[in-house]
C-alpha cells in the first residue's frame, strides 16, 4: 500500500495548450499537476483499473446515443417487457 512519503517522481511531456488549459482548472479546484497524479495513481492501486473510461464507442452506439438525446426511444415498464416486445416483432 502506498504510504505518504514521496520519494520518487515521473517526468511527462504536453504540449503547451494541453498544459495551459489543464493548469487553469486543475488551479480552479485547488490541485496542481501531483496533486492530480497523486489522486490518479492512489485511485489506479486501490481499483486495480484506470479511474475514467477508455471505450470508444463505435458507429452503431453513436448513432443510438443521438437518437436517444433526439428523445427518439423505447420505454418498457421491465426487462421481460422488452424482450416480449421484441420477440413479437420477429
Amino acid at each position: 500500500m502506498p504510504t505518504t512519503i514521496c520519494d520518487d517522481s515521473i517526468r511527462v511531456r504536453v504540449n503547451k495548450q494541453l498544459k495551459s488549459e489543464a493548469s487553469e482548472i486543475l488551479s480552479s479546484m485547488g490541485l496542481n499537476f501531483s496533486d492530480l497524479m497523486r489522486m490518479t495513481l492512489l485511485r489506479l492501486v486501490a481499483e486495480r483499473q484506470l479511474p475514467f473510461s477508455t471505450e470508444i464507442p463505435n458507429k452503431e452506439t453513436i448513432e443510438a446515443m443521438r437518437a436517444a438525446d433526439r428523445g427518439e426511444v423505447m420505454h418498457h415498464e421491465s426487462v421481460s417487457a422488452f424482450f416480449k416486445d421484441r420477440a413479437s416483432k420477429c
